[in-house]
């Protein structure tokens, strides 16, 4: 056994994560040996395992000689007092060194979330929290002769009064027998139909009215009968009932009505808000055993919503409450509210919403990039959810501001927008990403002149494809739109423009913002090119889209109270300077740089060289101090380019923090999420501000036919090359198309007896290819019958003849046959084939032929 020393580390935590998976005979450890100190070799009464001897001694160090003073653990003896002793040759040469497959050399991405708050430990402290709890605080019990003297002692008096009106009941199983008791009617028969629900069986009605209500069992010989009639104080009691028959489960009856969906519908909903119908049939169906129609389901399923969320006409006038409970519990946040006037009544127009700690996280923690886009509701209003997202230092979608309007036109934008800029003031440095949207353009262009503004590239190129074809496109415009020089970039789309002589005019008139990372600002810190934030935004609120607007604003709160509050966290466990994610990321990006030449003078300033198989060889000055290169991605991306890694790594052990921005840091990290996102009451308990009017919903515009879309429809290029025949609308397979025949020669219908006679025609052909004056395909068909049936007949007597003839082959038969008969002439002449032609049988008239119609 050997034990490991730690040079110079006095990290107690560290020391004991290593002793604890050595513990379990696992560890994996990360060395690089800088000098090979000999040891003498050990006895093997020494090297015994033993319960002190689970440790390794190493003289691996960090230097070329350190000393016990100076190593600080660095102590003879190993950390639990295991021995070494020196002397020990250790055979360098048998060393095998395994290699790490998942550290390839490749750039690899910051770690997720979910995954960063599962690794610091939160989620295992919360089961372990949770677990302690139920130890500690177990229920207590009562020693058995306490409980006997107890129940002795008891004279139980209670607060209940036989007159009260029964006002609940069972909902899941409720009580049919006799003398039961309901509130009314009407709960009496929603219990009757979950009842026989859970029996399984088919309940009739016999006898229904506001007093009374008998009803039978549908199976047929089935004795089950049940009674109820209302009582004085309007109670409904059960008279008679007593039920025996088989299940009838596996049909689909009518036992669940609307009424029965929509109660059980409600606490799904309340669970699951943007729960669909189809959810919850298979919900209703795994719980009650029961096949409901999808229509009753669906139609179940808006009462409930309609009774858990409100009216329509109430969702509006909600907002108004929902801002004065904002700006009560979270002063500093932004709500703001626009009506418009219609006959003197006032309109929902729009809306916009900015937390302060959103606002504040934006301002003291993000990076100066904000990325605006808008996504289209499938409520019953058919507005569009404006939203202004930007980016943390973990590359990590961070909400600042989201609002409503019916649609994207210039005033409404620039609504938006002027909203947004009085939320978070002034940013000196700001950049804005936009898609392709004329009217955002000219807002952005309005109220923020001085910000760099940026457009999606994705979208460019969809535009172009639309109006330009090439394969040069694909080839020369990513890269031309990724390179960070100006001369790059000119050269890749000179490439282009050299193919399109109409390009730079297209260009300059429909896509003039910045597209390319050649011309983006250094001050921004990120070098994004496509407006994928937006599309992160929503893919977040994607199942929450079809909500009302008072519901919908709450439930977005919400899921940020939850986003914050586990970020928090986790920027609260982080250590150091620069964000431990980030470092990863560049140790990762360091590897596999062998094609880059290092020629180092001075300690801050290097030339670096990239050595390519068939292109020029290029050089670039790095600048340690100043965080600089020629090439210009250190300074745009805010971390360092390859050509400044492999200036770094030719330090052993190199500290990438230095090297990386401060908006990588772990203190932008928490300022960003130290903001409390305001937690607020139930809906019902919201102030009720005094308007002077009733606010209305916005003016109805046409609805589009059929079901509102939740899903994006892809564009040409985010779609997948390969050739599908699946309709992108409704999933259906489409059928292949079969080559069109050539269109028939019109007349009458061929028969099958009109094939036959073409049969039978082509062969009298081969047979006598004289022509033969025929009128119509019949006549020209009974005469091939006849030629036919004479050619058959001369062969079948040539054949007779030959046969003859074979038998008489002796001279005394063949001298007797010439002595008593001579050959006729006919049969000479059959025998010489010289016989006259048959007699051609008379034609019949011809006659007329009559299409049929």
């Amino acid at each position: 056994m050997l034990t490991v020393v730690l040079n110079g580390r006095g990290n107690e935590q560290f020391r004991q994560m290593i002793e604890a998976r050595l513990d379990l005979k696992m560890m994996t450890m990360a060395v690089d040996v800088v000098d090979k100190v000999s040891y003498k070799k050990v006895l093997p009464e020494m090297s015994a395992p033993t319960a002190s001897s689970t440790h390794a001694a190493s003289g691996v160090t960090n230097g070329p000689q350190v000393n016990a003073a100076e190593a600080g653990d660095c102590t003879g003896n190993s950390p639990d007092g295991a021995q070494w002793v020196e002397g020990l040759t250790v055979d360098w040469d048998n060393l095998v060194i395994e290699t790490d497959d998942t550290n390839d050399g490749d750039a690899h991405k910051l770690v997720d979330e979910s995954a960063l708050y599962q690794a610091l430990g939160f989620e295992a402290n919360d089961e372990e929290a949770a677990a302690k709890a139920a130890q500690e605080y177990a229920i207590p019990c009562m020693p058995p002769d306490l409980e006997e003297d107890f129940r002795a002692a008891a004279i139980p008096v209670d607060d209940n009064e036989s007159t009260e009106p029964l006002v609940d009941w069972d909902r899941d199983n409720p009580d049919m027998s006799v003398g039961a008791v309901y509130p009314s009617m009407l709960d009496f028969r929603r219990a009757l139909r979950q009842y026989a629900i859970v029996h399984e069986f088919q309940l009739g009605t016999e006898k229904s009215d506001p007093d009374r209500f008998r009803g039978y069992c549908k199976a047929n010989g089935c004795p089950w009968k049940i009674n109820a009639k209302t009582q004085a104080d309007t109670s409904v009691r059960i008279i008679k009932g007593r039920h025996n028959c088989a299940s009838a489960i596996r049909h689909i009856g009518k036992m669940a009505d609307q009424a029965w969906v929509e109660e059980r519908a409600i606490p799904l909903l309340k669970e699951k808000s943007g729960m669909g119908a189809k959810e919850v049939q298979q919900r209703l169906l795994a719980k009650y055993n029961i096949t409901i129609p999808y229509q009753t389901v669906w139609y179940g399923r808006q009462r409930a919503a309609d009774k858990l969320f409100g009216k329509w006409d109430d969702f509006y006038g909600n907002l108004y409450r929902f801002k004065a409970e904002i700006e009560l519990r979270s002063p500093g946040s932004v709500v703001e509210i626009d009506t418009v006037t219609v006959n003197g009544k006032q309109h929902f127009s729009r809306f916009f919403c900015s937390f302060k700690a959103c606002i504040e996280g934006f301002l003291n923690g993000c990076r100066p990039y904000l990325s605006i886009d808008s996504t289209a509701l499938n409520g019953l209003w058919n507005g569009h959810m404006p939203a202004a997202v930007a980016i943390d230092g973990h590359n990590w979608l961070f909400p600042v501001a989201f609002g409503f309007f019916d649609l994207e036109t210039k005033e409404n934008w620039i609504w938006f927008m002027e909203q947004l800029g009085n939320a978070i003031g002034p940013v000196p440095k700001l950049a804005i990403c936009t898609d392709a949207c004329k009217g955002l353009e000219k807002a952005v262009e309005k109220v923020f002149p001085w910000a760099e503004q940026r457009e999606c590239f994705r979208h460019l190129m969809e535009n172009m494809k639309r109006n330009f074809t090439g394969i040069e496109y694909n080839k020369y415009m990513w890269p031309a739109a990724r390179a960070y020089t100006i001369d790059k970039h000119r050269y890749l789309l000179n490439k282009v423009l050299q193919k399109t002589p109409g390009l730079q005019e297209w260009f300059d008139k429909d896509h003039s913002l910045l597209w390319t990372r050649a011309k983006f600002s250094e001050d921004i810190k990120c070098d994004y090119i496509n407006n994928n934030l937006a599309e992160c935004w929503n893919s977040l609120i994607k199942e929450l889209k079809d909500l009302p607007l008072d519901c919908m604003v709450d439930a977005l709160r919400e899921k940020m109270v939850i986003l914050f509050e586990k970020r928090r966290r986790i920027a609260s466990a982080l250590d150091g300077n620069i964000l431990l994610a980030v470092v990863h990321q560049l140790n990762a990006e360091s590897k596999g740089l062998g094609h880059l030449r290092v020629t180092k003078e001075d300690p801050h300033q290097s030339e670096v060289s990239e050595i390519y198989k068939d292109e020029a060889v290029r050089r670039h000055v790095v600048y340690l101090n100043q965080h600089y290169c020629t090439c210009r991605q250190w300074q745009v991306s805010g971390k360092p380019c390859p050509h400044a890694l492999a200036v770094i790594t030719t330090d052993r052990q190199p500290n990438m923090e230095p090297y990386v921005d401060k908006a990588f840091s772990v203190q932008k990290l928490q300022a960003a999420y130290a903001g409390v996102i305001p937690n607020i009451t139930d809906k019902v308990q919201w102030p009720t501000p005094d308007k002077g009017f009733t606010l209305l919903p916005p003016i109805a515009k046409k609805r589009q036919v059929g079901r509102q879309r939740k899903n994006r429809i892809l564009g040409p290029l985010e779609r997948s090359r390969k050739a599908t025949r699946q309709c992108p609308l409704t999933g259906t397979k489409k059928r292949k198309r079969r080559a069109k025949k050539a269109a028939a020669n019109p007349g009458r219908k061929k028969t099958k007896k009109d094939k036959e006679d073409e049969d039978v025609v082509a062969q009298a052909a081969a047979v006598d290819p004289a022509p033969t004056q025929l009128n119509t395909p019949r006549t020209r068909a009974a005469a091939a019958r006849e030629a036919a049936k004479e050619k058959a007949a001369q062969e079948a007597a040539l054949a007779k003849h030959q046969q003859d003839a074979a038998v008489a082959q002796s001279e005394g038969a063949r001298r007797r046959l010439s002595l008593e008969a001579a050959p006729t002439p006919t049969t000479q002449a059959v025998l010489l084939g010289d016989a006259p032609p048959a007699p051609t049988p008379e034609k019949p008239p011809a006659k007329k032929m009559t299409p049929k119609k």
